[in-house]
């Protein structure tokens, strides 16, 4: 005998008219997020000295030196349109311009948001404020990763409460637009779609475009060894400690000054190198001063172009904070 068939809920039975009603089928489950270090595996590696090179013909109009992009990248029309369709699994690769130069000018102001922050710890030290030193020292090299990566770039921008990364390089490659089936030499950006996009996301980010960049720039090199064997998540250790644990202080400072050498000068570039690995304060403040030298050396390719000397000279107001930080030559490396 068969089964006894179950009467539906009153509910069930409205919904199911009315979807009927409607000549609707049943809701589509959203996709499923994928893990996020996938979406960091689809950045793309390059090549650091075609983008330099390639930066020459995006050079924006900065003035005066130092001044803001005065619009974000997402309100260029072309990119707002392509942002919703940007799916959450995979990635999106298609022909679209306009946004290069505006990447460019992200770059330098991030550069400067860095070595503001970077002058005000190398004043702390001094004055024996160790450790909102470190603390600002993680501020600053945040501005620097994100400087970093638009020198190579990529960019951010936001579609309602997803973060979408923005590469208008990486996928410009003959190779890459041969791959996904495209035509020409035009301008060819990807599109890739996160959830969210904290800092840990950016620092695994960071670590995959250094890991796969080829560039002649031994301080990719150094910065790379030193930071890939680190967890994501322990960059902002020190940081966190002193914003989030009540009793979370690092130096004896809280109250007075404190002069010694808790935050000591590197004074070699191996010894840079194995406080940056080992993640010590003193370290927070090399990596900082790490990140910010390589983005200057990169915009230091640029110098060709007479539009951007002005801001090439606000970047050397850094030498100083350098110095008191950091005791060698970098060509040193």
């Amino acid at each position: 005998m068969p089964a006894k068939k179950r009467n539906s809920s009153p509910a069930k039975v409205r919904e199911a008219a009315r979807a009927a009603a409607e000549g609707q089928d049943a809701p589509q489950r959203m996709p499923t997020w994928p893990k996020w270090e996938t979406k960091v595996d689809k950045v793309k590696g390059r090549s650091c000295v075609d983008i330099l090179r390639g930066w020459l013909a995006h050079v924006p109009d900065i003035g005066p030196a130092g001044s803001p992009p005065r619009e974000g990248i997402g309100t260029i029309f072309a990119i707002d349109a392509i942002l919703p369709t940007v799916p959450i699994t995979g990635d999106l690769v298609t022909p679209i311009s306009g946004a290069r130069s505006g990447v460019l000018h992200e770059a330098y102001y991030l550069l400067h948001k860095a070595i503001h922050v970077q002058i005000t710890c190398a004043q702390s030290v001094r004055a024996g404020l160790h450790t909102w030193a470190v603390v600002d020292a993680y501020q600053a090299s945040l501005f620097a990763l994100s400087s970093l990566m638009c020198f190579l770039g990529i960019t951010i921008e936001r579609d309602g409460s997803d973060f979408i990364l923005i590469d208008v390089w990486g996928a410009s490659s003959p190779d890459e637009i041969r791959k996904q089936g495209l035509r020409g030499e035009g301008e060819v950006y990807q599109f890739v779609r996160f959830k969210t996009l904290d800092h840990f996301h950016k620092w695994a980010i960071l670590k995959r475009m250094l890991r796969t960049l080829d560039g002649n720039f031994p301080l990719i090199v150094l910065l790379s060894e030193a930071i890939n064997g680190r967890d994501d998540k322990d960059f902002a250790r020190h940081r966190n400690r002193v914003h989030y644990d009540s009793d979370g202080w690092l130096a004896s400072d809280l109250l007075q000054p404190d002069h010694g050498d808790f935050v000591k000068q590197a004074q070699s570039p191996q010894g840079l190198f194995e406080e940056i690995l080992a993640g010590s304060p003193s370290g927070t403040v090399y990596l900082m001063c790490a990140l910010i030298e390589l983005a200057s050396q990169f915009a230091n390719e640029l110098r060709g172009s007479g539009i951007l000397a002005e801001e090439h000279t606000l970047l050397d107001r850094r030498r100083p904070a350098v110095e008191r930080l950091i005791n060698f030559d970098w060509t040193a490396i």
